[in-house]
């Protein structure tokens, strides 16, 4: 998302971070994706399971693509929240 990475652009040296999760089976496919996007500054992870990675189950995903806004204690604050929110968030610290 174009919006999201302005924010990690603008934020990242205040603490924002952004984890990708693919659910994508093939590591070049996934790679080129990362490099297409421009968001090989991120953290990206996949066990390129697909549906039946172990994030999916802990993170209840139902469709993609999804956001799950995580404060720094790990807490779950948010899913698919809009960008205004994103921003009462960092905001809020």
């Amino acid at each position: 998302n174009l919006e999201i990475l302005k924010l990690y652009k603008q934020y990242s040296k205040k603490g924002f971070n952004v984890i990708s999760v693919s659910l994508d089976d093939s590591k070049y496919a996934w790679s080129e994706a990362i490099k297409q996007d421009g968001i090989n500054r991120w953290k990206n992870v996949s066990d390129l399971r697909r549906w039946n990675s172990v994030i999916v189950k802990l993170y209840d995903i139902k469709s993609i693509p999804q956001n799950i806004l995580v404060d720094k204690e790990g807490n779950i604050i948010g899913k698919n929240v809009s960008i205004d929110e994103i921003l009462n968030a960092i905001s809020a610290k």
